[in-house]
């Protein structure tokens, strides 16, 4: 449990933290500090939104953890947050969604950290088996490889002249 601070370890810490934009998502920063589980903070992600790709600024990802995203509703009724948790759902990326009233009390940091701890490598609880396919099955996966793929042959193409397909042949 983090204890309580005053006003001057606000002070000290406000300099070494990111320029958070709550006072709720510096409460959550600080407990994955505290956690000692490295995060970027609103760092950009590219997700498949019906149909189209979106980017996406998650309040915490957690690359250590197979890229979790803690990610702060701001209000209780927030339909966007929602939404969110289904597109990341959707995307395969394990999601933590915090809403106002599970920070208050006493042991908010206790049964945040169990949330943060409990969604395993793949997003699921690690006593269950995980539910994630294998890559090749993965079609979202599939599809990324096929337009790496073809990305990768046309940049061979531009600069050399011919793919690697070709063996080397102009």
């Amino acid at each position: 449990m983090i204890p309580e601070s005053d006003g001057v370890l606000e002070e000290r810490l406000a300099a070494r933290e990111p320029p958070y934009k709550s006072a709720a998502e510096a409460k959550i920063g600080r407990l994955l500090d505290y956690l000692e589980a490295p995060f970027f903070y609103h760092q950009p992600k590219l997700v498949l939104d019906q149909g189209r790709f979106e980017v996406y600024y998650p309040c915490f990802s957690l690359p250590t953890r197979d890229g979790l995203v803690v990610d702060y509703a701001g209000a209780p009724d927030n339909w966007d947050a929602e939404y969110r948790r289904r597109v990341y759902e959707f995307n395969r990326i394990p999601s933590v969604i915090v809403y106002p009233p599970e920070l208050t009390g006493t042991d908010w940091p206790d049964r945040l950290a169990a949330r943060v701890l409990a969604a395993g490598p793949a997003g699921v609880a690690r006593e269950e088996e995980p539910t994630r396919p294998c890559w090749r099955e993965d079609p979202i996966r599939r599809i990324q490889g096929e337009y790496q793929r073809a990305r990768v042959e046309y940049r061979h193409r531009q600069i050399y002249g011919y793919t690697q397909g070709d063996y080397g042949s102009p």
